[in-house]
């Protein structure tokens, strides 16, 4: 980035003849009108303002070659010619959102520096194709709006995002065909508006949500064929929208044995799932709609004993292995 600077310097003297040089005051314009210097501590501190965004491997080399310390905003890296951001290490922190999108990097290692200055900003890794981990994100533990890491076919593990611990509105997960786990969500331990799990036909386990308190409005857990029991989540109450829909591998969900109060309950297309039993608690359908159906070899409904809130108009259980009335469970005939 081509910069014209001009420079000043003050001498003074006082009393005795004693000579203080103060020191130099050095401002530049940038062609953008987008970075200051900085002292500090007798320390200049070369600072990006504004919003750093990439398009090419070009724009990103450039960008390098300046070694700044901080960006007042975002940081983006967008397009598939984008192959390495190694020599990022300089800069320590951003004020804004991080996304990686459509590129063609391996790994975010020269982003490993980098923390997220103030609460409120979002993440977002998507489509990049070459993407094996996220290890660069490590030094991330800002409370976050937005975490989604989504469709990274060969990323095997989240664990660079394990220093998150509050996420307020949406984590997404969803179509990584290597993910092994989901390990690291483990230290999120609050409420969030959304929770969507999808298409990760590699992980076996949920332990990586089990802090989450509440998910206000929607958790859909689809497409994960590999998971075989949902881990329990001690903490989880309520949940606005509920939807477990076609994981092939799913038996039972024990690990919702805390669950309280859903507005809409819609379970379908699991054909290994055998009971309900994690509903155990479940007392409250708040929008009167519980939607159980095409579970081949689901045969016990006795963990929905507790469901006198759920209207006749919203009770739909169909297309399972046995398909009791809402008066069957009521009557203790809830499995065959």
């Amino acid at each position: 980035m081509k910069k014209t600077c001009t420079f000043n310097l003050t001498n003074s003297i006082l009393h005795a003849s004693i000579l203080l040089m103060f020191f130099s005051i050095i401002s530049c314009d940038s062609d953008n009108n987008d970075t200051i210097a900085e002292e500090e501590n007798d320390t200049v501190e070369n600072v990006y303002t504004g919003n750093a965004m990439f398009t090419n491997q070009g724009e990103v080399n450039a960008f390098m070659a300046q070694q700044y310390d901080r960006i007042t905003g975002s940081i983006s890296f967008i397009g598939s010619s984008i192959s390495s951001v190694n020599n990022m290490l300089s800069i320590t922190s951003i004020n804004g959102n991080i996304i990686i999108l459509g590129t063609s990097l391996a790994n975010l290692d020269g982003l490993s520096n980098i923390s997220i200055e103030d609460d409120g900003h979002f993440i977002q890794v998507i489509n990049n194709p070459l993407l094996e981990n996220v290890d660069g994100l490590s030094n991330i533990d800002a409370e976050l709006l937005l975490l989604e890491i989504r469709a990274n076919p060969l990323l095997e593990q989240i664990n660079g995002v394990d220093g998150v611990t509050n996420v307020t509105f949406i984590i997404e997960v969803s179509d990584n065909d290597s993910l092994l786990n989901i390990d690291g969500l483990i230290n999120i331990d609050n409420p969030v508006t959304s929770l969507y799990l999808r298409n990760n036909p590699q992980i076996t386990n949920t332990n990586g949500i089990t802090g989450i308190t509440e998910v206000t409005q929607s958790f859909l857990f689809t497409d994960n064929d590999s998971v075989i029991t949902i881990t329990e989540m001690p903490n989880l109450n309520l949940v606005g929208n509920l939807f477990l829909d076609r994981n092939d591998s799913l038996t039972n969900i024990d690990g919702l044995s805390e669950l309280v109060t859903c507005n809409n309950v819609t379970i379908q297309s699991n054909p290994s799932l055998i009971n309900v039993d994690g509903f155990s608690k479940l007392e409250n359908v708040d929008e009167g709609s519980m939607r159980i159906t095409n579970n081949n070899s689901l045969r016990d409904f006795c963990g929905l004993s507790l469901i006198s809130t759920i209207s006749s108009f919203g009770y739909n259980i169909t297309n399972n292995l046995y398909n009791p009335t809402k008066e069957d469970i009521a009557s203790g005939n809830c499995s065959i």
